[in-house]
């Protein structure tokens, strides 16, 4: 459980405030998160129901990698953008970015919000764009960030 200082109730009632903005084409309000997954499969085939008896499933399994899901959610329309990666790294973020970018070009700004993770941010399209295309994407964006340990206020 998170701390309730100074710091964290700014940042909390900051993402609140985002949430009762209205609806508004050109600031459209997406909540953006990854989950990292491992790819695992069944060391022993499962065992079929039989009448009268449940599907039996084995404990151990068999792990062939990992991989992160991102997840972006517009809030008030329900619209949801989904990308399934192999890593979690900047150049994975500017990507996707740049796709939420995309998908809104009648915004003239889109807020984010989103956590404190060390990508999360412009920076990351300076790795990965050239500095006039990272200057122009980083503008697109307003950054809102959750406070530390209150990930529940992100509804991705």
């Amino acid at each position: 459980m998170a701390q309730l200082t100074a710091k964290f109730l700014c940042e909390m009632e900051r993402v609140l405030d985002v949430y009762m903005r209205p609806y508004d084409e050109q600031n459209p309000v997406l909540c953006f998160d990854e989950q990292p997954c491992f790819l695992i499969g069944d060391k022993l085939a499962p065992v079929p129901m039989e009448p009268g008896k449940v599907a039996r499933q084995d404990y151990e399994y068999e792990r062939f990698g990992s991989a992160v899901v991102l997840l972006a959610v517009e809030p008030l329309t329900g619209r949801r953008f989904v990308k399934v990666c192999a890593r979690r790294t900047a150049e994975e973020y500017t990507e996707f970015m740049q796709e939420l970018e995309w998908a809104y070009p009648q915004a003239a700004r889109i807020t984010l919000i989103q956590d404190n993770l060390n990508t999360h941010h412009g920076g990351s399209f300076y790795k990965w764009l050239l500095p006039e295309a990272a200057h122009r994407l980083a503008n697109r964006f307003e950054w809102i960030y959750t406070p530390k340990h209150a990930s529940s206020l992100n509804m991705a």
